[in-house]
């Protein structure tokens, strides 16, 4: 994904981004997209439906139409096409789980000057163990895995005679069960860690995809692998791994690759040359909760490499996106 660099301001770039952020949070967490998409078009009487104050959200709803998620005319208001297509319940390409979980990255965010001061990673694990805390996040990441899955899917080769793939940290098992779809003579199993696994269960028996993955119990930084895999898949989890323990982790899951399996690593590309926002941002973020960041597709094709995989591929997504699908074999 590449964007132009945004313009300094510094008057008002401490304050209007976080007060866009956190409105849009806000709109979510409150029923207020919900309120207008049942017909209440009006502030008061959006008010009076949420039971919150009129004069609040009157002042909600207009920073929301400034940022393209509401809609205003003459006193009314209505949802954008961007609002009923991501942040409805029902809507076709929800987001809605996403923007909830956000709450909890905003308020880690928080900690980022301990973090750069030499301060231990923020424990993002702690603000997720709030009410529904975790369920929220799984289901957070299912949201955002189902536009990609099946490109994905369609993206990995298998070869004949595949019978066992492993997902690990796969948690909500969207993209597993995509790929077993894709193929349907292989069994998928899920590597999560013990204290998400019942909550992992929960969203795949929820979403559906109990039926094609099982969920196994373990921490791939300390768990020896129990099998031997013809796929081993692992998406948006490289970037929660410093580069020293990268190095043995996949030479672990090279060792427990069948001859002639792939692994396939579904995660952010750190920009070439000149940064850019977005993959900064998140590299950010990843290092304050893990001491990682994103890697380029060098540095994973030379880990891939080290390790003794070969037929280095890296494949990117129609669509502008800061991800990237690197594939490798072992010969």
């Amino acid at each position: 994904m590449t964007n132009p660099k945004m313009e300094a301001n510094t008057l008002l770039d401490p304050f209007v981004p976080a007060m866009a952020a956190w409105a849009l949070v806000s709109g979510v967490s409150t029923g207020l997209f919900e309120a207008v998409a049942n017909g209440k078009h009006r502030s008061d009487d959006i008010a009076k439906h949420l039971d919150l104050d009129s004069d609040g959200i009157k002042r909600l709803l207009d920073i929301l139409s400034c940022l393209g998620y509401i809609k205003s005319r003459d006193g009314d208001y209505d949802l954008t096409e961007v609002s009923r297509n991501t942040l409805l319940e029902n809507s076709s390409h929800k987001l809605k789980n996403w923007v909830r979980f956000c709450r909890i990255q905003l308020q880690a965010l928080e900690q980022l000057e301990s973090t750069l001061t030499g301060g231990n990673c923020v424990d993002l694990q702690a603000l997720m163990e709030k009410p529904d805390g975790l369920y929220i996040h799984q289901l957070a990441m299912a949201e955002t895995a189902a536009p990609a899955a099946d490109w994905i899917a369609e993206n990995i080769p298998v070869q004949k005679g595949s019978r066992l793939m492993l997902d690990i940290g796969g948690s909500h098992g969207i993209y597993s069960s995509a790929i077993s779809r894709m193929n349907p003579q292989m069994r998928a199993e899920v590597l999560e860690l013990p204290n998400v696994i019942e909550t992992a269960r929960n969203v795949a028996r929820d979403l559906g995809t109990d039926d094609l993955v099982t969920h196994i119990e373990g921490d791939i930084l300390k768990t020896e692998l129990r099998n031997d895999y013809d796929l081993v898949f692992m998406s948006n989890l490289i970037h929660h791994i410093p580069e020293e323990l990268l190095i043995r982790v996949i030479r672990q899951i090279y060792n427990h690759i069948n001859p002639g399996g792939t692994i396939a690593i579904w995660d952010f590309s750190e920009a070439e040359g000149e940064p850019e926002l977005v993959s900064s941002a998140f590299s950010l973020f990843f290092y304050m909760t893990s001491k990682a960041r994103c890697y380029s597709l060098e540095e994973i094709e030379q880990l891939l490499s080290d390790a003794g995989f070969a037929h280095f591929s890296a494949i990117r997504p129609p669509a502008p996106s800061p991800h990237a699908l690197y594939i490798a074999r072992r010969p």
